[in-house]
């Protein structure tokens, strides 16, 4: 066969297995079969708190965001909810954000669960199954500085407990989120390795862009008539039937009272103002006691609502009803709602969004994640981040800006439900209060100074300093005005012995010391038991300006209800500043009588700057009388409640 005729045959034959290749059916590969992936747990987390103010229960609510982001199933619980039955021996991991409150004690809503840690008959294997890390809050000008948290760590240990991560200490006199963020730096890294891992039911998130930062709560716009808020019953069944956060469960737990009077106490109120306010307490469920707390809720003005519900295109007028999101955040019983609802968009902004206090750092980051300019973002995360302390002094602390100042500065438009989330409630403020209810049953009476700071921008004041201002404004126009408050217990205990009592009260530190003498003077009408002699250190800056309530206490020291005063006027030589601590060194002598020889308690209640001053004075003259460490003195005084403060600022 020649050359060409072979060449011929090959490309037929190529050429028929071509056309065979073409038209054979193809044999399909077989799938590959992708097991979908699974989420990863480390299990359930309880975030525990002692809160009195709020802070404690915030920390915790941020986090149970980084827990669940973390692979942890979180649980935050108020120990107000706290059962014995519930703890003992129970298999737990959970941190405690624990305050102290007064004189080294629980705070309101943890009383019950260390009752229960120092009970006799709590077993002392009690708390053996419990992994646990515990983080104080304080202030250090305070003597018992974080004393909740150093025994909560000492008592879980003396139980059985396992400690899984450091102790922490918060110090409010300071930035206390920047010592919360230090401490928990390695946090979810320690627990983790200390847990075990599991596949959890839920799969892990998709790798494509997420829509949007999640929510813990959903919102629906609904056709319905909202809550009652102002009916005492309905907020009474609302707290019966479902759980709240800490802050809202107490603005629910809050009765709305009449105002019955506004009134300025200084005599030159150009050099500022100290008002005089009184609640009618009748028909409504609140009761005090002499020198208690009052706890006084604030509101936002309209005109800032308004502005925000312009910006996020809100109506006012319409209602909503929220629920917990299925994909977002953090696991709880019977529903930790951050607000009752179905509830108004305006009642929600005015009531429950903290729009200008101190905005956190962890609000700062919940910010950042909606803002979609990336130069915004990186500024708004560094402040919130350990390098960005000066800026975030700079740019948020001396400026006074609020959560309504970033949302309108940096055009950010977070929806409902997410300005739920990235808000904090609005906490009340506590007053010490200023009347005794054997004199005044059915009103109450506290004493405020307006707060107000000039800025580049204008005038900042305080929220209760805006609350006050707009209802002397509507008193003076409709003569009906109402405000939201509570009481509380205060650490002030009144001796029954006949103790005599030395008061340390400058400017609206003598509030409580009103009080008490409005006791004594009732006692004595009514045939009560009698108080002891009373001798009171007041100080403000000229007798003429802020001398208030100088008519009372004239007329208390003339008829014997006041057994001697003092008086500290700090601008009335202009070359010479005296202080109430510099009145207590120049009575040296009778101070210590009063206290050693007659047995006084002392009382102070202002600033804490004045009272660790008085401390440390009271601490050195009575150290130097009986030779002995004085603030060994000091301590031993306020154990046995010889000296009893309340402080603040």
């Amino acid at each position: 066969m020649d050359l060409g005729l072979t060449l011929i045959l090959a490309a037929v034959i190529l050429l028929a297995i071509a056309l065979l290749l073409r038209f054979f059916p193809k044999k399909k590969a077989a799938p590959v079969v992708v097991e979908p992936q699974k989420k990863v747990s480390y299990g359930e987390i309880y975030l525990c708190f002692g809160s009195q103010t709020g802070t404690a229960s915030n920390f915790c609510k941020t986090l149970a965001s980084e827990a669940r982001n973390e692979g942890f199933e979180p649980i935050v619980f108020d120990l107000a909810d706290f059962k014995a039955e519930d703890w003992l021996h129970a298999s737990r991991l959970a941190i405690f954000c624990m305050a102290t409150h007064g004189e080294g004690e629980p705070t309101d809503n943890a009383v019950r669960f260390f009752r229960w840690l120092n009970a006799s008959d709590t077993p002392t294997d009690a708390l053996k199954r419990l992994r646990f890390a515990v983080f104080g809050l304080g202030n250090r000008q305070y003597q018992y500085f974080n004393a909740m948290g150093r025994k909560t760590n000492q008592i879980f240990e003396n139980l059985g407990g396992e400690r899984v991560y450091k102790y922490g200490e918060g110090d409010d006199d300071v930035v206390i989120e920047d010592d919360f963020n230090e401490w928990k730096r390695e946090l979810w890294t320690e627990l983790k390795a200390k847990s075990v891992a599991r596949a959890s039911d839920e799969p892990a998130s998709a790798s494509a862009k997420p829509a949007g930062p999640k929510t813990a709560f959903s919102v629906e716009i609904v056709q319905k008539p909202e809550v009652d808020l102002n009916h005492g019953e309905t907020r009474r069944r609302l707290l019966e039937t479902a759980d709240f956060d800490f802050l809202t469960k107490q603005w629910l737990g809050s009765d709305v009272v009449k105002v019955s009077k506004i009134e300025q106490k200084r005599d030159k109120p150009e050099f500022g103002s100290t008002l005089h306010v009184e609640f009618d307490l009748r028909g409504t469920q609140v009761t005090y006691g002499t020198a208690q707390n009052c706890l006084f809720f604030p509101a936002n003005e309209e005109e800032a609502i308004r502005r925000l519900a312009t910006h996020l295109n809100l109506r006012l007028e319409d209602v909503f009803e929220v629920s917990e999101s299925s994909d977002g955040g953090a696991k709880r019983r019977k529903g930790k709602l951050p607000v009752p609802s179905p509830i108004s968009v305006r009642s929600f902004l005015t009531n429950f969004v903290d729009l200008q206090g101190t905005l956190k750092k962890s609000t700062l980051t919940a910010i950042a994640a909606l803002v979609e300019d990336p130069a915004v973002k990186a500024r708004l995360t560094a402040m919130a981040g350990p390098t960005g302390k000066e800026q975030f002094e700079r740019e948020i602390l001396v400026p006074h800006k609020g959560l309504l100042d970033l949302i309108l500065e940096f055009n950010i438009k977070p929806s409902l439900a997410q300005l739920i989330d990235i808000s904090s409630r609005i906490p009340p403020r506590y007053y010490t209060i200023a009347s005794s209810p054997l004199q005044h049953p059915t009103s109450m009476h506290i004493v405020v100074s307006l707060v107000s700071t000039p800025l580049p921008t204008g005038i900042w004041s305080g929220q209760i300093s805006k609350n006050l201002v707009d209802l002397t404004s509507q008193m003076e126009r409709s003569g009906k005005v109402f405000a939201r408050v509570s009481t509380s217990k205060s650490s002030f205990v009144l001796p029954e012995d006949g103790r005599p009592l030395l008061m340390v009260g400058p400017g609206t530190g003598v509030a409580p010391f009103r009080a008490i003498l409005q006791e004594k003077s009732a006692r004595a009408k009514t045939g009560g038991a009698p108080l002891g002699d009373t001798w009171l250190f007041f100080g403000c800056h000229r007798p003429d300006s802020d001398f208030i309530y100088h008519d009372e206490i004239e007329a208390w020291q003339k008829d014997g209800t006041l057994t001697r005063l003092d008086v500290a006027y700090s601008r009335q030589d202009p070359s010479k500043r005296l202080y109430v601590q510099h009145l207590l060194r120049e009575k040296a002598d009778e101070v210590i009588e009063w206290i050693e020889g007659r047995g006084a308690v002392v009382l102070v209640c202002g600033l804490t700057y004045m009272g660790k001053d008085v401390k440390n004075l009271l601490g050195e003259l009575l150290g130097a009388r009986k030779g002995i460490d004085g603030e060994t003195l000091i301590k031993q005084m306020e154990d046995e409640q010889r000296l009893i403060c309340e402080l603040w600022g």
